[in-house]
Order: C-alpha cells, then structure tokens, then sequence
C-alpha cells in the first residue's frame, strides 16, 4: 500500500516532521497578536465544504512556477513568494456524518458545492528567512481548538475536476497551508464522496489553511473570496482494519494546468480530511515552542 503514495508519507500524513529548537521562554513583549477576540462568539460554520484528500503517485511531477501569496499571518510589506508545482493531493467535496459519541457526536456535513475540488501543491520559498510560530485558536464542528502552527508547505489551488455533470469552480478560495499539530480527535465518522463511502477515525490535526491571494508572475491576481474561511486538515484511518488501494485516473484543469486536462493518478485510501473552520485568533512567536 505504501508503495502507492508520495514519498512523503512515510513521515506524517503529509509532510515530514523536523526537528526544531525549544524555545523554553518566550518575552511576551516579541509576540504578534492578529485579530484579538475579546469575546468569541457562537461558532458558525464558513460556507465551505469539507473535502477529502488523496495522494497523488510520486511520478506525477508537474510543472514549476513562481508564485506571490499573501495571507494573514503576513506581515511584511513584501509578498512572500514561492516556487511551486508538485501535486501532492487532489480534494474531493464530501458528505460527513458523525457517530453519536466523541466530539461534534450526531453532527452531520452535507456537501455544498460538487464543483468544488482542490488540487494541494508544494511550496519551496524563495527565501530562506525564518517564519513565526504561530498558536492558533479554531473552532469547526469539532469543537475548540488550540493549534501550534508553522511552516507554509502547501498551496490548495480550485481545480475543475473534468467528469461530467461537474463545472470549474466558483467562488473557492486558494489556501496557504501550513503544517501543524494539536490534541488527538479519535472522532468516528462515515465520509461519501464523488468515489467511495468508508467510515474512518479522524486522529490528529496535521494542516492548518489561511486563505491567501494569489499573484502569478505575469500580474494575474487570484483575491480571497472569504477571508473567514479557513481549513484545519486531520488524519484519518479505516475503522475496518486493511483497505487495499485502488488507483483512480482524474482528468483536472486549474491554473498550474499549462495544456488541460492533465490525468492525476491518485491512490484511492486513507489520508486527510479537511473541515471548513474559523479562526477565532492567533499569537505569532519568534522560534518555535513545545507543541501539544
């Protein structure tokens, strides 16, 4: 079976963990506050999907571009910029049902726009400068939760999935994603989408999303359709022991895609769910901290 995925899932779900320096005390007076919540108020879900992602096999290169992208945790006066263009995930919309116990037990997903896919590509970042460490507080229908966040490793670009009955999709954000960690779920779900129904157990939060606008080398600018919609991006597993793979051939067309459509092959197992959130704030931190 893991012979069927990228190479780098034979780290994390998605990218290889590192190690990084502790930084046993932190001066408050360093810290970077965005958007303080005096009062965080009743949780109400961004109109966005959830989506189920899969890996894309290694051979699958792609093309490379040099990308701008600007989210909230930027706060430079220059647009970061990357160079990008490995696919990594392609993201179905899919339909969640919760079991009657562990957090959000009885809640339930529909799916809101079958249109909406989402292709995850690496990022290598032009600079080398050293980021922040962020603690990001979220709230989904998981609950509230505490995120250490750091590293933008990934941009989720709207990609029209080429099936019939299926449009390019409208009003989807890109999002700059980031690797992060927090408290374990073990939330037993059934998940449906556009290729298979399976019940899973999400475990631990493995990306966390900014949306972020986008500008490509010949001026095109992708903006934030809704800056209030994030993802938080889980583990999940079979309940029912071994799955065998099947690989599955999907015809895409996005703006990496230079001679549509382009085939991905993507192996057809268990991998992430992504789930709409909000970000109720964060604390930026120079270094890094001990994550939960």
């Amino acid at each position: 079976m893991d012979s069927m995925r990228s190479p780098v899932q034979h780290c994390t779900a998605i990218w290889c963990k590192t190690t990084s320096s502790l930084a046993l005390l932190v001066p408050l007076l360093l810290f970077t506050l965005v958007r303080p919540s005096a009062a965080v108020p009743h949780f109400q879900e961004p109109n966005l999907d959830h989506f189920r992602c899969y890996p894309v096999l290694t051979h699958q290169l792609g093309l490379f571009f040099l990308v701008g992208l600007e989210d909230q945790f930027d706060r430079s006066p220059a647009v970061d910029q990357y160079f990008t263009g490995l696919a990594l995930r392609f993201c179905n919309p899919v339909a969640k049902t919760h079991a009657d116990r562990g957090p959000g037990g009885g809640q339930s997903g529909q799916i809101r726009d079958e249109d909406h896919h989402l292709t995850l590509y690496g990022l290598v970042p032009l600079r080398s400068e050293r980021g922040l460490t962020w603690r990001v507080h979220i709230e989904n229908q998981f609950g509230r939760q505490s995120l250490t966040v750091r590293d933008a490793r990934g941009l989720m670009v709207p990609t029209h999935k080429i099936e019939r009955g299926l449009q390019a999709p409208e009003g989807l954000n890109h999002f700059l994603c980031y690797k992060a960690s927090g408290n374990e779920l073990n939330a037993v779900l059934t998940l449906e989408d556009q290729f298979e129904t399976m019940q899973v157990v999400a475990l631990q939060p493995e990306v966390f999303c900014n949306p972020v606008e986008k500008t490509l080398p010949d001026g095109t600018v992708s903006p934030i359709e809704d800056d209030e919609a994030h993802l938080v991006c889980y583990e999940i597993k079979p309940t029912g022991g071994l799955v065998f793979d099947t690989v599955r051939e999907v015809q895409i067309d996005n703006q990496f895609v230079p001679n549509p459509p382009t085939q991905l092959d993507v192996a057809d197992s268990e991998d992430i769910l992504c789930v709409p959130s909000r970000k109720n704030f964060a604390i930026g931190f120079p270094g890094a901290f001990k994550t939960p």
